[in-house]
This record gives structure tokens, C-alpha cells and sequence, in this order.
């Protein structure tokens, strides 16, 4: 792992299964592997703080963004997650969206 990351290269391949680091009960199936983010500036500060602030438990506005650049040049995985034990049954009921996700996630947030 650490002659791959040292060549910039993905730590996971297409297909393998893997779980998040730091978000328990989040996993999934890699089906996409960008060797650096693709995402313009203004994304990866959104993305980079969040997940950054969540990673390293701190609050997302006080990640230093030269540090962003370094984060945004690391290898980006599309993951299919698996939903399964995810369901929240109160939301099924009242016609929304019926798996729990973690807020900080949020897509309109990014």
C-alpha cells in the first residue's frame, strides 16, 4: 500500500468491496477510480472541508485550504454503496427518500 500511494496510484481497484474510514456503516462496491479529484476549486473546498473536518474531527471551516490542494491530488473512487440495514422505515411511509444517510453527506451541501 504504501509503494502504491508513494506512485500516486489507487489504493482500491474496480470491484473491490471497501468500507469508510470514518463514516461507520457506510461500504460499497468501487466501480470508478480518478487518479486526482476532476472537480473545479470551488467543489473540492466544499468536499474537501467536509470530509477533511469529519476525517480529522474538527469543524469543516477551519480546514486549511493549501491543504485542500494536497487532499484534491489523491486518487477519487466512485463507490455503489450498499444500502442494505439502511432502511429508515419512517421515511418509506411518508413517500421520501428511505435510507438513512449521514447529513454531513448531503449532496446539496457539495
Amino acid at each position: 500500500d504504501s509503494i502504491k500511494t508513494n506512485l500516486g496510484l489507487p489504493k482500491y481497484v474496480v470491484g473491490q468491496a471497501v468500507v469508510h474510514a470514518h463514516r461507520d456503516g457506510i461500504r460499497g462496491v468501487v466501480i470508478d477510480v480518478d487518479l486526482q479529484c476532476t472537480k473545479g476549486l470551488e467543489w473540492i473546498e466544499a468536499a474537501g472541508c467536509l470530509e477533511r473536518g469529519c476525517a480529522l474531527g474538527y469543524p469543516a471551516d477551519e480546514t486549511d485550504h493549501s491543504e485542500l490542494r494536497a487532499w484534491a491530488r489523491q486518487p477519487f473512487y466512485m463507490v455503489m454503496l450498499d444500502l442494505a440495514g439502511m432502511k429508515d422505515t419512517e421515511a418509506a411511509e411518508l413517500g421520501t427518500w428511505q435510507w438513512r444517510w449521514p447529513s454531513e453527506l448531503a449532496a446539496w451541501k457539495v
